[in-house]
């Protein structure tokens, strides 16, 4: 028997593979797989589709605004409003976008173009899709009178006169303001305007406080310098108040007075808040 065939056989590594000469190996040759064009011919597709898309979206008159509902008082005219919108439409990117555009409005431009309207107190915009805008506004209620001689104008709480009355007794409930110095228009703010609240507080305060008394105000008085005011009451005298100071500590004070200082109001001239508690009589 030869040497030869005493020879032992080299095993293989588990890890080999043989090789396939049906499929391709990056190991041996590198088979060309033929170029197809579906897939540019796809992208292409889907680039025509979006852009349909996009225009039906932003440049066809499928979302352009055609309807605006008003909800609000019809004695205000929403032509002012209309302009305020119109004039919005050609603000929008230089043009570069459609005006009418739903999706494009800005809704809150319209609202802070009226924020300080001399009529309209609250203004809301909503969008309310595929075309129409929705305007919900309230108007300013008057809150007071003001008069000088046979002049007499009704103001908002914010100051903002409202219109012109006949009489000061014309708006039910309104505070009665008298200014010497009162000229005033329509739409202006009149010169007192901050330290409106501060006379609402009061007349209210005690109008409700000292009804059971009889104690009732009728109007203020306004002077050259408007933080120190009158207020006159129905039984003939007056409270003098300094709007610059604590109006709730002069409050405290006057209650104080009326209960524990003035037993008797027929001869009272006027009580000064302004300093202390100070009460003079006739």
């Amino acid at each position: 028997m030869s040497q030869e065939q005493f020879r032992p056989k080299k095993r293989r590594p588990k890890d080999f593979v043989k090789p396939n000469k049906k499929r391709s190996n990056p190991l041996f040759e590198r088979q060309r797989q033929p170029s197809s064009l579906w897939p540019r011919v796809n992208k292409v597709l889907y680039g025509i589709i979006a852009c349909v898309i996009i225009y039906l979206i932003v440049y066809s008159p499928l979302l352009h605004v055609t309807a605006i509902r008003y909800v609000g008082p019809d004695e205000f005219d929403t032509v002012v409003i209309e302009n305020v919108i119109t004039a919005q439409y050609s603000q929008q990117l230089l043009r570069l976008l459609p005006q009418h555009n739903i999706l494009f409005f800005d809704t809150k431009a319209i609202e802070v173009a009226f924020e300080d309207h001399p009529f309209l107190d609250t203004m809301r915009v909503a969008k309310k899709f595929p075309k129409q805008l929705d305007v919900f506004y309230q108007l300013r209620q008057p809150s007071a009178i003001i008069y000088n001689r046979d002049l007499y104008w009704s103001v908002d709480s914010a100051g903002f006169v409202l219109s012109s009355l006949d009489t000061k007794d014309s708006i039910e409930d309104a505070i009665i303001i008298f200014d010497q110095f009162a000229v005033y228009s329509v739409t202006d703010q009149i010169r007192f305007s901050e330290q409106l609240e501060a006379m609402q507080l009061i007349w209210g305060r005690v109008k409700q406080q000292y009804a059971t008394e009889g104690i009732e105000p009728t109007e203020f008085i306004v002077t050259q310098k408007h933080s120190d005011i009158q207020l006159k009451t129905n039984e003939g005298w007056a409270i003098l108040f300094n709007l610059d100071d604590d109006v709730e500590r002069q409050l405290l004070v006057l209650e104080q007075v009326i209960h524990d200082k003035i037993p008797n109001r027929n001869n009272l001239e006027y009580i000064d808040l302004r300093v202390e508690d100070w009460v003079y009589y006739k």
